[in-house]
């Protein structure tokens, strides 16, 4: 099974961009350095797009233990995140996961991937009739992962896929 290596993903930085390192100091939290980044044109178009993510997950540190402090400042788990039909604006990580879990289209994703996983494909080489047949058998089955196993494994594709 083949994969992308994860730089294969990653943005880079605007040709014409540069930033002022004064304006990130030590005793600031990952918040308002990030503030910092969305405040500079040449870095807001993307990070508008993920940095709620990560806002949300402020509350756990690198081990995952919960934490209501950062740099001795109370940490704001608040933020937005841009989806392709809606803005989710959300209080925690909980209530962010809470929403996303309410959402068809999460678990259309969820079958995607899995199924990039499973045939050593990338997702958008995955066709819209494909996609949608085993999102529907995952749906069907309740979103229960074996029934997301069984509805790729019993695909077309799957039998013709090539390494």
């Amino acid at each position: 099974m083949r994969s992308e290596p994860a730089s294969a993903f990653r943005a880079s930085a605007p040709a014409n961009f540069q930033f002022e390192d004064p304006k990130i100091t030590p005793d600031m939290t990952n918040r308002e350095k990030f503030a910092v980044h969305v405040n500079n044109p040449a870095c807001a178009s993307c990070h508008l797009l993920f940095d709620g993510i990560g806002f949300a997950m402020e509350q756990y540190d690198p081990i995952g233990q919960f934490r209501t402090m950062d740099k001795k400042k109370v940490i704001d788990p608040t933020g937005t995140v841009m989806l392709s039909d809606t803005t989710l604006t959300f209080s925690s990580y909980v209530d962010f996961i809470d929403q996303l879990s309410k959402r068809p289209q999460t678990f259309q994703c969820v079958a995607t991937q899995y199924n990039g996983y499973a045939t050593g494909r990338a997702p958008v080489s995955i066709g819209q009739c494909e996609a949608g047949a085993i999102g529907k058998a995952f749906a069907d089955g309740g979103y229960k992962l074996d029934a997301l196993v069984a509805a790729i494994v019993t695909s077309p594709n799957f039998a013709l896929r090539r390494y």
